[in-house]
């Protein structure tokens, strides 16, 4: 009786199995085609961006600042091409591990039926003492035989058992990479609304740079000019502030304080999603613009809120029209930030905040308030001065 039960219950989980299988292997297919798409368009962002690094080593003039906007913009686009493809992928695997879940479920369901058979065959021979057993049966052997059945049957019980609960762990287990997953989609969909918005920064800016110089050189070079000298001046004019407050305070450690302990622990004034676009006194932005890079530039869209990295209060507010416009902040013991390229500022000089604290908006694009001409698109040039000297920021944030 029990291996009809066996063979029966088997046959049902293989035909639900090899119906599964078939749709496994299907999204498996379309999984694998969805790398491929990936691969490919990361092969063309790493295309685009040696590109941008070629024309950045060039001179800069109007027509190489314009034709490494558009770079950038095929860039941009490539991005969102890429997101748009991962956040299929996911999409593909949440469906995949739902259907893994979904199998398991019906598992448990059908290998429960078959323990509860198993059960309740051990129950009747229980309630059948051995001598009325040896009576039912024409030989001793067939006796032993059907003793032999009964201990089988419990064994099969056991293994059904412990398949239910090897099938329940792989299930809970499916379920937090659901939730992973469900995670990632989340995120990629953020990302994509940034890089969108990235992408309307980037024409706009485009467009902005193409008005403001008339589509002439001359105007061009007289504005990169100009960017220079209000980089010089906010350079100057920042260590002078920052000398006066320590003055002030009598506050004037070296920097080795701060290295002793390990680098301060700064927030991140934005959520660095697409990574570093210019590192700290970085080579290729002193080979296009001819000046040195005292901070890092982390891209984000136009207007997106910037935030105190640590308690602190307001040094100054530098607004420049369409010049370079920055917000300083001072976090004592000869410590400061500066956020550069500000389009927007929410506090007031002299003003404490603390750590996360909203203190403005980044810009960064050309022909915006705040941005300067020094920029090929939205980001935050943010500094970090100890004792007014630039150092890494890199070495502090958290």
């Amino acid at each position: 009786m029990f291996k009809k039960i066996f063979s029966l219950s088997l046959a049902i989980i293989l035909v639900f199995s090899f119906g599964y299988k078939v749709f496994a292997a299907d999204l498996n297919s379309q999984l694998d085609s969805k790398k491929n798409d990936i691969q490919q368009i990361e092969d063309k962002i790493q295309q685009l961006e040696q590109e941008i690094n070629q024309k950045q080593s060039e001179q800069v003039t109007l027509k190489n600042q314009i034709t490494i906007i558009d770079t950038e913009i095929d860039k941009t686009k490539a991005q969102i091409q890429k997101t748009q493809a991962e956040i299929q992928r996911t999409n593909l695997e949440i469906e995949k591990l739902r259907s893994e879940i979904d199998l398991k479920k019906k598992e448990i369901a059908k290998q429960k039926l078959v323990l509860g058979e198993y059960i309740r065959l051990i129950y009747e021979y229980d309630q059948v003492s051995p001598i009325e057993i040896l009576f039912g049966y024409n030989s001793f052997s067939q006796f032993l035989d059907q003793l032999d059945n009964l201990e089988t049957l419990e064994n099969k019980g056991q293994k059904t058992l412990d398949q239910v609960q090897k099938i329940k762990v792989e299930m809970e287990s499916n379920k937090k990479d659901l939730d992973s997953k469900a995670k990632d989609l989340a995120n990629l969909d953020d990302q994509l609304s940034f890089e969108k918005e990235e992408l309307s920064g980037r024409k706009e800016g485009k467009e902005n740079l193409l008005a403001q110089t008339e589509d002439k050189e001359e105007e061009f070079q007289a504005l990169l000019v100009k960017a220079k000298e209000e980089q010089d001046a906010a350079n100057n004019e920042i260590y002078a502030i920052e000398q006066q407050i320590r003055n002030q305070q009598q506050d004037n450690p070296t920097q080795d304080n701060w290295q002793d302990v390990g680098g301060a622990e700064l927030g991140w004034p934005i959520n660095p999603v697409q990574g570093i676009s210019a590192y700290f006194m970085d080579s290729s932005y002193y080979s296009f613009w001819g000046i040195q890079h005292y901070a890092i530039d982390i891209p984000a869209p136009q207007g997106t809120p910037m935030h105190a990295p640590a308690d602190g209060y307001v040094a100054k507010y530098s607004d420049a029209g369409l010049g370079y416009s920055y917000i300083l902040l001072y976090h004592g013991n000869g410590l400061s930030t500066v956020f550069g390229h500000a389009s927007a500022c929410y506090v007031a000089e002299g003003s404490n905040v603390k750590r996360g604290d909203v203190i403005g908006l980044s810009g960064g694009m050309p022909g915006t308030r705040g941005a300067g001409w020094m920029t090929t698109g939205p980001h935050l040039h943010f500094e970090v001065r100890i004792n007014g000297n630039p150092v890494d920021p890199m070495k502090y944030l958290k």
